[in-house]
């Protein structure tokens, strides 16, 4: 107990501890408010009442293992958790708890997911596993027969030790069992005398329970996940023993048991006298690919067109299509997995809509598939990006498959798919929308962005991901301003919940630009990023096509882009933009140099990057050529059956 009394001089409140060694296991493409740690429980938060829950029951720190997102958006509450930091710090969660427990002077924690810190676990557990610790005298300890969901392990300053010093590629993000399992093996390769002793103990059954009573799956996925617990919790007269625990498995054996006969649905019917089409995306965030469909539902709109998009989660997406006039179905759950309700669900949305085509936008799973091969309904397949190996399945079932760009349609012809079924569809850009801004809100959105007027500035807008090729831009933009002074560069986008936007910070630092670049984050409007720049750049390796690209082409700036992918489709050669050799940091500066040199070159290119979208991107001339291939696939297909019935 001396580690206990050496924290208590140095006046290092629990709650403190907790939060600082909050530790992700696990990344998932979600928020956490959709996750539910931050929704409402009780009085507070469930990660607020979980981490509570975690102090009162043991008299050492404590590493609460939750799923948090890699979504940066909700950044300011991440902050406050320090996920962020340990985010930048590599994939391998035990490193970071290492690293983390070290840092705040730790010699001794107690790991947990979070969902410990409710009444679900008896606290006996906790406190018999913290006795067997220290008879045992163990570097780690670990109840073995919980599951996933309900953690519970104890590190010595030994193990925390050799947590830090892992590569970040061991020991990664996964099974807490698992990990722990191969732990022993792992310090096996240490010198003998430094070697780790881990052990995995049995304790629940001591306390009346065995693996009848413990869910082997915990959802946290929806706002009636954490309603269940809730439930569980009011259920059980008796905190602490277990029976809530029990309670909880209960409720989920008779939700699922139901949720398997039945799909709680919000149906819609049909509009007599369209033809109906179906979009599908079940993934819910918001980058080129979702605003290309919302670009799509404009172009289409108003017509004799039903417009009906199937949306795995509501959000900035699902705002934006029903804005742009589409009619949305969103379940808020992720309908491509192969199970039973999903089946269900794709049954009840045909029913519902009685589509003529369906148009999937991204991979939406085997269950809509199968629904429209039941149905005799054409399967349209967007082919959004140069690697395939997600959507094949989709590719191969696919009718047509509509490429974004002749760069993609080349690409499809190395895969296993018929070439004759690929069509170029390039996406469209509202031109209204995109216009250019005048010079008071170009000077507006600078004195906002605190951008001097002789400030020459470049805008990038792409995800954090590492073929957008930031490092290659970063690098030719020091390069140019060793040259030239005054210029600033705008890096807007997410990061890829890996390590792509620290390293660009640190590669920033490196070349000691840090006062001439900014990093904006996701901007939920990017005109005004573009209103205020001089020139928009972007350095992919290939790049499908480039739906940034074309919005500021329509907003009339010049255009630096990498001779590489589908760039070469959109713009001429100092015509409607500049390109320069893919992976040429050099001939990159060369060109920002010649843009930051001449206004006239820059008004010149601008003008008539916007003529080019007007006249080969708009939305006119997309619909156009979507309703070409709608009448190829479908409504020749109908048309003739109705004269068959008739």
């Amino acid at each position: 107990m001396r580690d206990v009394q050496v924290r208590q001089e140095t006046e290092v409140s629990g709650s403190e501890l907790s939060a600082a060694c909050l530790v992700p296991l696990g990344h998932v493409p979600s928020t956490l408010n959709r996750f539910g740690w931050l929704r409402p429980f009780g009085n507070s938060t469930l990660l607020t009442r979980c981490l509570e829950g975690l102090k009162g029951r043991s008299p050492w720190p404590v590493a609460a293992l939750v799923t948090p997102p890699c979504n940066m958006k909700i950044s300011s509450t991440l902050a406050q958790l320090q996920v962020k930091e340990l985010q930048s710090r590599g994939g391998a969660w035990l490193r970071s708890i290492g690293f983390v427990s070290l840092n705040n002077g730790l010699n001794r924690v107690v790991l947990a997911h979070g969902l410990v810190g409710l009444d679900l676990l008896p606290e006996s557990v906790i406190k018999k596993l913290i006795t067997l610790h220290g008879e045992l005298r163990s570097d780690v300890t670990f109840c073995g027969d919980l599951p996933a969901p309900l953690y519970l392990g104890i590190c010595e300053e030994r193990a925390l030790e050799f947590f830090a010093s892992l590569p970040e590629g061991v020991a990664a993000n996964g099974d807490p069992r698992s990990v722990f399992a191969n732990l022993a093996s792992i310090a096996g390769t240490l010198e003998e005398t430094n070697q780790l002793i881990v052990r995995r103990l049995e304790l629940l059954h001591g306390f009346g329970l065995n693996r009848g009573c413990i869910p082997r799956c915990i959802p946290m996925e929806s706002e009636v996940d954490v309603e269940r617990i809730q439930t569980a919790l009011a259920l059980s007269d008796a905190q602490g023993t277990g029976d809530a625990l029990r309670t909880f498995r209960d409720l989920l054996i008779r939700d699922w048991a139901a949720e398997s006969r039945q799909v709680i649905w919000p149906t819609a019917t049909r509009t007599s006298g369209k033809r109906v089409v179906l979009f599908a995306s079940n993934p819910s965030a918001f980058s080129g690919s979702e605003q290309a469909l919302i670009s799509t539902v404009q172009s289409l709109r108003g017509g004799d067109i039903d417009l009906h998009c199937l949306i795995g989660e509501e959000g900035v997406f699902t705002e934006r299509l029903k804005k742009a006039g589409a009619k949305l179905h969103c379940p808020n759950r992720d309908f491509a997995a192969p199970t039973l309700p999903n089946f269900l669900l794709s049954r009840a949305v045909f029913d519902a809509v009685r589509p003529e085509i369906l148009h999937c936008n991204a991979y939406v799973g085997t269950p809509l598939l199968a629904q429209a091969r039941a149905n005799g309904v054409p399967i349209l397949q967007w082919a959004r990006l140069a690697r395939f190996d997600g959507i094949l399945d989709h590719l191969i079932a696919a009718d047509i498959i509509t490429a974004v760009s002749g760069f993609v349609r080349e690409r499809l012809k190395e895969e296993m798919i018929d070439p004759e079924k690929i069509r170029v569809l390039y996406d469209g850009i509202d031109t209204e929308y995109f216009s250019p801004g005048g010079p008071k809100m170009r000077l507006r959105m600078r004195e906002k962005l605190q951008l001097r007027a002789d400030e020459f500035t470049i805008l990038c807008i792409a995800r954090f991901v590492p073929y957008k090729r930031h490092d290659l831009l970063i690098h030719g933009f020091a390069r140019a301003s060793a040259q030239r002074p005054g210029l600033r560069l705008l890096l807007a986008g997410d990061g890829d919940g890996q390590s792509t936007m620290s390293e660009m910070q640190a590669l920033v630092s490196r070349l000691g630009v840090e006062d001439a670049v900014s990093f904006t984050g996701f901007v939920s409007d990017v005109r005004t990023l573009i209103t205020a720049a001089d020139a928009v750049a972007l350095c992919s390796d290939d790049e499908p096509l480039g739906c940034s690209v074309l919005e500021a082409m329509a907003m009339a700036k010049p255009i630096i882009l990498s001779q590489s992918g589908g760039f070469p489709e959109i713009v001429t050669d100092n015509h409607d933009g500049l390109l320069f050799n893919a992976g040429d940091a050099e001939a990159l500066a060369q060109r920002i140099l010649k843009l930051a040199a001449s206004a006239a070159l820059c008004k010149r290119l601008g003008s008539t990057a916007r003529k080019t979208v007007q006249e080969r991107f708009s939305l006119f001339a997309h619909a156009s050529a979507l309703r070409r291939i709608y009448e190829e696939v479908a409504w020749r297909k109908t048309d003739a059956q109705r004269r068959q019935g008739a």
